[in-house]
């Protein structure tokens, strides 16, 4: 498992995390019954709290992405939901992160809409 934390971002560590395990469950680097690191283990790799860790291993449960045997591990799922379904988490997320930059570079909603049209005619 590689993750990369950007502690500067605005994106919660949590949902880092989550979502870069989600993207190496979908293009495959992570393989189904393949064990997680530990939430300690993860926790200081990646220099973070183990609460940060543990939550996002619960919201990747939750989801369906992994699941938990107790006294053995986290395990990527084998039926972690549909390629649909992440792929929509990640253009959602991607939305999310251009229109935050969008709003900080101070554009308004007609020049956020110009940029996009200009995109689409590309």
């Amino acid at each position: 498992m590689d993750i990369v934390i950007r502690p500067q971002s605005e994106e919660p560590l949590y949902k880092q995390i989550y979502g870069q395990i989600v993207s190496q469950i979908a293009d495959g680097r992570l393989k189904p019954d393949e064990i997680l690191p530990s939430v300690r283990n993860a926790a200081r790799y990646l220099s973070v709290a183990i609460i940060t860790v543990k939550t996002a291993y619960e919201e990747l449960e939750k989801d369906g992405y992994i699941y938990t045997v107790p006294a053995k591990g986290c395990f990527v799922a084998p039926s972690a939901p549909k390629l649909a379904e992440r792929s929509r988490y990640f253009v959602d997320k991607v939305c999310d992160d251009f229109l935050a930059a969008c709003r900080k570079s101070g554009m308004k909603e007609d020049e956020i809409f110009s940029m996009i049209e200009e995109k689409l005619r590309r």
